[in-house]
């Protein structure tokens, strides 16, 4: 049978893997909440159970490699058509989940850390058998190779490898850029199932194919010279520099998000532009070692990974300059090329094309890879920071290195760095020093600053006077502006009697949480980042007077998350997104979904404001946030905003009042008057007010403009996935 078949299903395998990744993760966030520790623990638990599956399969295909030869390949269309199945089980488990934690097993009295576990749990369950048949593929896959008597080549795991990442570099590419905006989440799933599917019958087809048992017996591993390597390889040593280079990688991942971020930004396109570029680097390098065969192995290559490891320090240093793509393609590609050959040649040389040797090879190498971002997003980011996290990743590759020297050393029989010159590897010493200490991070751009790291961000207030600006993992959130003002008293003025409680989701500096507890009302204010609230004191002199009190409630959650578990009712919902509004995973608090549940969290002539800033070039969006505030309540009214570029969205289920700016102001106790003219632009609340009600906007009027926008919803983030519609039109 021709290897090209296999070729073919991995690609088409790995194509699937990443869009069910991509998938099912937004379906988790939406679930369960956008959080650090949901993030970790689904990516976590996806790759253990790659490795899992991967360990377990390899000793069942080494046994049924004695059966026909078309057994293993049935095996692994079997295991194909079940992962196809998940398209459709998971999100119902997933679903199923979140109202079971919300609803019967007492969600609702959990604090954070209870629900997290719970929420862990219930992840394991949804993800576990699904992510152990993507790992069982390489194994069977392997033992098909050999069975057909094409393979003899110890590089069939390379082959295999280079196939799944090209594949996965597509699914990444298209899922980002194509099969989101244009089908949606379900109907990007009901694709790749369908793919799955195909996999099974081409596959079945083959095993059948293959004729009867004794016309055919399994190839013997032959290791081609090139391929082999200069001395033994160490059973327990090459497990660890696979367990090394996986925990390196995912690792560097997480921290190389970070550190891009204030160059990229946060939206969808510059997360999956950094992944796009991991995978096609690592592409090459599997290609480069497929291709050619060279041994890696020995001090030398080591030395080289922990240098290239550094150079994204160089990329993310605010006085290197490069247009901010380059920035990462010439930074990280050079590592992944590297690491891209290392694994798959670690693997091939210790398994020899055995099945079961290669699944437990692969699976240590996952194990890596699960254990680098829960190291890198809990530990090392928020203790260290982006650039210390990476100098602390770059330090098993150096220590292996010096380990080998030392190992060859003591044998006497070779220079310690193989066939590179002394004055190389001081050269990449050299480099590995200078770029340690001599590079700076983006936020140390800021002399004057207070700085706080946690496990979702790093944060950054500046500035003085009302030039004050927060900065969270680069990007400016809010400045000291009126308009923040405006959402708490805009929304309470309307109210036919002083509010009694208000909700205030994303806290920013603090001002509509000052704002609103001038009204002598419970306040509580949910912010997702635990640093967050910590530096409202430096935004606002006084702050610490609403802080502490007892009408005051600073929860440190998720916006939405808290709204379904909690029973309180609320007169007023202020919702502010950070910015932009295209950020990953903004839509959830723009969604059809997440207004049906702000609404039943709301009394009955409860108002919801919510803000949303004007984003050129991307035009289908606030109408498509105007029609799912539309569908979602009886009344929406629509402000211009004098003081920023941006609408103020007034939504209730009860009438929402024409009233004068006069009646409006009348309405404001004292405190909440002198608060809001505060920072002007006008001296008297009655001319704040009539500046944004001279500012109002028909909504009918405004959605006739673009009839075709489609609602927001949870599977149709269409302020999020855009790119097709700025390049080709609605």
């Amino acid at each position: 049978m021709n290897r090209g078949w296999f070729f073919l299903f991995f690609f088409v395998s790995g194509f699937c893997s990443l869009v069910y990744e991509v998938v099912w993760l937004r379906l988790t966030m939406a679930a369960f909440g956008v959080n650090a520790p949901i993030v970790a623990t689904f990516l976590s638990v996806f790759m253990a159970g790659i490795g899992i599956g991967s360990m377990i399969a390899g000793p069942i295909a080494r046994r049924l490699s004695a059966r026909s030869p078309g057994t293993l390949l049935r095996g692994y269309a079997l295991v194909e058509l079940m992962i196809g199945a998940s398209a459709l089980l998971v999100p119902a488990l997933i679903s199923y989940g979140r109202n079971l934690l919300d609803g019967p097993l007492g969600g609702v009295s959990w604090g954070s850390t209870e629900y997290y576990v719970m929420t862990a749990a219930w992840i394991v369950v949804i993800l576990l058998p699904w992510s152990m048949c993507m790992g069982a593929t390489f194994p069977l896959a392997m033992g098909a190779l050999r069975q057909s008597r094409e393979e003899t080549s110890s590089g069939a795991f390379g082959y295999l490898y280079l196939a799944n990442v090209i594949g996965a570099t597509y699914g990444t590419l298209l899922s980002a850029v194509v099969l989101i905006e244009w089908l949606g989440f379900g109907g990007s799933l009901y694709l790749v199932a369908g793919l799955n599917g195909l996999l099974f019958c081409a596959a079945f087809a083959l095993s059948v194919a293959l004729g009867p048992a004794e016309t055919r017996s399994p190839a013997p591993v032959v290791v081609h010279t090139a391929s082999a390597p200069a001395t033994p390889i160490r059973r327990h040593a090459s497990l660890w520099m696979l367990f090394t280079t996986g925990l390196m990688s995912m690792a560097m991942e997480v921290i190389w998000v970070r550190q891009f971020t204030p160059y990229l930004g946060n939206v969808v396109y510059a997360i999956a532009a950094i992944l796009v570029i991991y995978l096609s680097a690592t592409a090459a390098g599997a290609f480069l070692w497929v291709r050619f065969g060279r041994p890696l192995q020995g001090p030398r290559v080591w030395l080289l990974i922990g240098a290239l490891g550094l150079l994204p320090l160089l990329g993310a240093d605010p006085r290197t300059h490069l247009p901010d793509i380059l920035r990462v393609i010439v930074f990280i590609t050079p590592f992944c090329i590297a690491l891209g050959m290392l694994m798959p040649s670690l693997v091939d040389q210790w398994s020899s094309g055995d099945p079961s040797k290669t699944g437990l090879a692969y699976a240590t190498n996952v194990l890596g890879s699960t254990t680098g971002p829960l190291i890198a997003g809990f530990i090392l980011l928020p203790l260290l920071g982006d650039r210390w996290s990476l100098i602390v990743c770059a330090v098993p590759a150096l220590v292996i290195a010096a380990s080998e020297a030392l190992r060859v050393l003591s044998r006497g029989d070779r220079p310690a760095f193989g066939s590179i010159r002394p004055v190389s590897a001081a050269a990449l010493v050299a480099l590995t020093v200078l770029l340690a200490t001599q590079t700076v991070a983006f936020e140390d751009s800021f002399p004057n600053k207070l700085l706080l790291r946690d496990q979702e961000a790093s944060v950054v207030a500046t500035g003085v006077g009302m030039n004050k600006n927060l900065f969270v993992n680069g990007i400016s959130m809010t400045v000291l502006t009126p308009t923040t003002k405006m959402m708490t008293m805009l929304t309470a003025a309307h109210l036919s009697r002083p509010p009694e409680r208000v909700l205030i989701v994303a806290i920013g500096m603090g001002t509509s949480l000052r704002s609103a507890h001038t009204w002598g009302t419970d306040v509580t204010a949910v912010d997702l980042i635990p640093s967050v609230p910590l530096l409202l004191d430096y935004f606002h002199s006084d702050i610490q007077a609403v802080i502490g009190s007892e009408r005051t409630h600073i929860v440190v959650d998720d916006g939405r998350r808290l709204l379904r578990r909690i029973q309180q009712r609320y007169d007023i919902i202020v919702i502010d997104p950070p910015p932009p509004f295209s950020a990953t995973g903004s839509s959830l608090l723009y969604s059809e979904e997440f207004y049906a549940i702000a609404r039943a969290r709301m009394n009955d002539d409860g108002i919801l404001q919510q803000w949303v800033p004007i984003e050129e070039g991307i035009n289908e969006v606030e109408p498509s946030i105007v029609k799912a505030l539309v569908r979602s309540f009886r009344y929406v009214r629509m402000f211009d905003s004098p003081t920023s570029r941006g609408h103020h969205f007034l939504a209730s289920d009860s009438p929402i009042p024409f009233d004068s700016a006069q009646r409006l102001a009348g309405r404001l106790p004292p405190l909440a008057a002198a608060d809001l003219v505060e920072w002007g632009p006008a001296s008297t609340p009655v001319e704040q007010f009539q500046a944004v009600l001279d500012g109002e906007i028909d909504v009918g009027a405004f959605l006739a403009t673009m009839p075709n926008a489609p609602s927001l919803t949870d599977d149709r983030p269409v302020n999020e996935y855009f790119l097709l519609r700025v390049l080709f039109g609605s």
